[in-house]
This record gives C-alpha cells, structure tokens and sequence, in this order.
C-alpha cells in the first residue's frame, strides 16, 4: 500500500465520530468484539477498551466505553470499603460526604484483576427523567396542581373583585340530602391536597433513589 494509501486510513480512522465497523482485518482481530453488545465497531465517544488485563480470551477483553459504565451504573449500591477515596484523594467517609464523588475499587469476575471506578450521585431530577412513565407521572401531577392554583386565583379574585359574593355549589349526597359549599373554599381544599401529594412525592422519590449513582471506568493502560 502507498504512503498516501496509509495517510488517508490513518486518517478516517482517528477523526473524531467517525464509525468504525469498517476497520481493518488485523485491527478488528486485535481488539476483538464487546462482550457486552457483541458489536465490533466503535467511535472516539464510544471506544472500545479494556477494563482488566488479567482476562487472555479475546472475545472477554473488550468493552464499549458506554457499555461498561451502564453496565456498573446498574449494579446495586457498595457497601462502604475503608480503602475508597473521594477526588480529592482522602478516605471518603459516607457519614460526612456522602454526596461526594468518589473513587471506588472493582475486581473483574473473571480474572479477579482490581479496576478504579470512579462513582457520583445522580440528581433526582436526571433520575426521574431517565424513566419515562414517572417523569410523565411527576410531569401530570404538576401541572394538576398548577391548574388548581390558577383555578382557586380566579376563583377569589372573581369573588373578592367582579361579584361581591360568594360562589356557591350544591353537593348531593345520598338520600336525596345536599348541603352548599364555596367554589373558592373547594379549590382551595383541593390546591392543599395537591401539595400535599407533591411533597408526599418528592420525599418517596428522594428515599427511593437515594443510592442512584453514575459510574465511569476508564481504560487498563
């Protein structure tokens, strides 16, 4: 192959996003596949690498950079080990940081070679977010509760301002009995109701993925 040849192959391989299922024979048998998603190909953003070196089967070498840290980022929460360390390099202590990014030790299954894996809390919203059914959820209760806000406004301020008088409803109950009640005294009922379910909500979700963390690994030099 000419020097022109290898200069334009050098190239297309090392620009940055270029997909890379079309790389060369020798290349492909040297890094092998994921083991994960089975895939060959890669990208700058999503290269693939190798997390241990203790693991001699080609095809349990490499990984995708995205596919590791999912990989680890969906494994349950760690007990606390006295050797992690925060990124400031100090023995990270969950019972004053524990909000702080750390740097945690992972051993590979197979080979038992130790790997750095650096570990931080998701936020709640990003958490939330990431499920669509509970963002759409959260998102509806939302704004049910803004719609009855504006709603208990307009209520008072057509009372108190247009029509100097209460609104009132019937309320039928069984046996043919009603009593009378205040438009602006039920929206308001029903604005306290909604925050009460907006709070009752964020502290279940804050409980419920207090120990969501993202997790990154970078490459065995």
């Amino acid at each position: 192959m000419s020097t022109s040849e290898d200069s334009a192959t050098n190239k297309e391989t090392c620009m940055p996003g270029i997909h890379l299922e079309q790389q060369k024979e020798g290349v492909e048998q040297k890094k092998g596949r994921c083991w994960c998603c089975w895939e060959t190909c890669e990208t700058r953003e999503n290269a693939l690498i190798r997390v241990c070196r203790g693991c001699k089967d080609p095809d349990l070498q490499f990984i995708h950079q995205q596919c590791i840290d999912a990989y680890l980022s969906k494994l349950p929460p760690r007990e606390h080990d006295p050797d992690d360390l925060d990124m400031n390099n100090q023995h990270w202590d969950p019972n004053h940081v524990p909000r702080q990014e750390r740097a945690v030790r992972f051993s590979c299954s197979r080979c038992k070679d130790a790997y750095t894996v650096y570990e931080k809390p998701v936020a709640l919203v990003t958490a939330v977010m990431h499920d669509a059914y509970l963002s759409r959820a959260v998102l509806l209760l939302l704004l049910s509760t803004l719609v009855v806000f504006l709603s208990c406004s307009y209520s008072w301020y057509f009372e108190t301002f247009v029509v100097p008088q209460k609104l009132m409803f019937d309320v039928w109950l069984p046996f043919g009995r009603s009593f009378q009640l205040g438009l602006t005294f039920f929206a308001g009922m029903m604005l306290c109701l909604c925050y009460f379910l907006c709070v009752f909500t964020y502290y279940l979700l804050k409980d419920f993925f207090k120990s969501e963390v993202s997790r990154h690994v970078k490459a065995a030099m």
